[in-house]
């Protein structure tokens, strides 16, 4: 039997009289409720938390000195060679 909590969480947050003022004008002027008001703040927050560890990963290589085509191939080369051997250690 499914319950009204399988696909959502309560919690308890406390927030400061001025948060919880502003959420209300929030709430007002986009005619959600607070809870939905949160619910948006929290996805946004997620949402820009994995946009930042995606900026500060691209160009973490930068500081290397390789071409990245040639590593790409080395590597691919490195995979080739080894499923080359497994593929002679397989009976016929």
């Amino acid at each position: 039997m499914m319950t009204c909590y399988d696909d959502a969480m309560r919690t308890i947050v406390d927030l400061r009289d001025d948060q919880v003022a502003e959420l209300d004008e929030v709430g007002a002027e986009e005619h959600i409720s607070r809870a939905e008001a949160v619910r948006q703040a929290v996805d946004l927050y997620l949402r820009e938390r994995k946009r930042n560890a995606a900026r500060r990963a691209f160009g973490s290589w930068r500081h290397k000195k390789l071409d990245g085509v040639e590593y790409t191939r080395a590597l691919r080369e490195e995979w080739d060679e080894r499923e080359r051997g497994f593929r002679q250690r397989l009976p016929d």
